[in-house]
C-alpha cells in the first residue's frame, strides 16, 4: 500500500473538520499543517517534516527518500482534488 499524508496551509481546525468530514481519515498516515510546523508550503522544511513523520512510522528500516515521494500540488481546483484523491484512492 501507497503511504499517503496530508501537508496544509490550511488552519487546524478547517483541515481536520475537511478531513474527517471526508470519510478519508484513515487513508491518511499522518496529518502536517503549517500552523503546527511554524512554515508555509512551499517550504522544503514542511515536506522535509511529512517525509520525517512517514519514516518514522512506516519505514525505520528503509526510509523513504525524496525521490520516491509524490506530491499532489494545488494546481488542481479544489472541486476536482476529491475527485481526484477518491480516483487514486480506487486504484488501490
Amino acid at each position: 500500500p501507497v503511504p499517503y499524508v496530508v501537508v496544509s496551509n490550511g488552519f487546524r481546525s478547517v483541515q481536520y473538520y475537511k478531513i474527517d468530514a471526508s470519510g478519508l481519515k484513515d487513508c491518511f498516515q499522518s496529518v502536517i499543517l503549517s500552523e503546527e510546523v511554524g512554515c508555509q508550503k512551499p517550504s522544503s522544511h514542511i515536506f522535509d517534516v511529512a517525509l520525517d513523520s512517514l519514516n518514522r512510522a512506516l519505514h525505520p528500516a528503509s526510509p523513504i527518500t525524496k525521490e520516491q515521494v509524490l506530491e499532489t500540488y494545488e494546481i488542481l481546483k479544489k472541486n476536482q482534488y476529491g475527485q481526484y484523491l477518491l480516483s487514486l484512492l480506487e486504484r488501490k
